[in-house]
């Protein structure tokens, strides 16, 4: 069985002027691509010297804007970049807790550690299934695969929130739902 209780929601009335990241968006006028979100995430995390990444891929950023695009645009606003960063600043946090060696990698049982900190509450196998697709050679995951994975769990539950409708735990599906859940 798998229970989650999900990781913070995307806030929808985020100002444009954020505390949090001042000065960063003042310039910002038009929305983002994943294109443009992958070069912009990559300049931020080379400065960073809590988390040691070699930055994340394309595929990853992809997948956050599918995420975390509200409107429908396939690119990021400005209200929805600052809701992803605030999730991004959720997982990394999380990242650098549980990557107590400081080597860059977690393990299976650091990232069934940080699963639970971020609000996935899964058993053992579902756990290995999702080390298992998203490691390298040696069962570790680097930053980039922690973080793809995290937004595809992500993914996942609000895909079957979505189709969950009378909030029963379960759903059923047609074979072009399924194809559509499985390809998300």
């Amino acid at each position: 069985m798998c229970v989650c209780q999900h990781p913070p929601e995307v806030k929808e009335n985020v100002p444009v002027e954020s505390e949090t990241y001042p000065g960063e968006l003042e310039n910002e006028v038009e929305e983002l691509s994943a294109q443009t979100l992958n070069a912009k995430l990559n300049a931020i995390f080379k400065e960073r010297t809590d988390v040691k990444s070699n930055g994340l891929c394309l595929d990853t950023c992809k997948r956050m804007v599918k995420l975390m695009d509200l409107d429908l645009t396939g690119t990021l606003s400005i209200k929805e970049y600052v809701a992803l960063k605030e999730k991004l600043e959720f997982y990394t946090n999380i990242f650098s807790l549980v990557d107590t060696n400081l080597s860059g990698t977690i393990d299976s049982l650091e990232m069934g550690n940080a699963l639970q900190n971020a609000g996935f509450f899964v058993n053992e196998k579902i756990r290995d299934l999702i080390v298992e697709k998203y490691s390298s050679e040696n069962l570790s995951l680097d930053f980039d695969n922690f973080i793809a994975s995290m937004i595809h769990l992500e993914t996942i539950f609000k895909m079957f929130k979505i189709l969950d409708k009378g909030n029963s735990g379960s759903i059923n599906l047609s074979l072009s739902e399924w194809l559509c859940a499985a390809l998300a």
